[in-house]
């Protein structure tokens, strides 16, 4: 089962449940010091996931970005190769099809 990563908003919600009943208070106002505070936590936890969906990419070559797909390469011996102009040829055949 794949795992659903929590939207910003759902983060939100959960931070400030989480500090109102460990503190056993009633609903934050929106711009109250602990609803900020709530909101600035769910973020930054909203920044790690983020992070994590990054790091798990790296980990396969298929998903890579250059710099780490360099480095699976280089766990091989092997190194990417230059970039060079693509020289030839080439035919195009035009057909018209009415029937559609």
């Amino acid at each position: 089962m794949p795992f659903l990563r929590p939207s910003l908003p759902e983060l939100r919600a959960r931070a400030r449940t989480s500090i109102r009943s460990r503190l056993g208070i009633g609903p934050l106002l929106a711009r109250s010091a602990l609803g900020v505070l709530g909101d600035v936590i769910a973020g930054g936890v909203h920044h790690l996931y983020a992070f994590l969906v990054w790091a798990s990419r790296q980990t396969m070559a298929d998903t890579a970005e250059n710099e780490e797909l360099d480095r699976h390469a280089s766990l091989w011996g092997l190194q990417r190769n230059a970039a060079t102009k693509a020289t030839g040829s080439v035919s195009v055949e035009s057909v018209h099809d009415h029937s559609i």
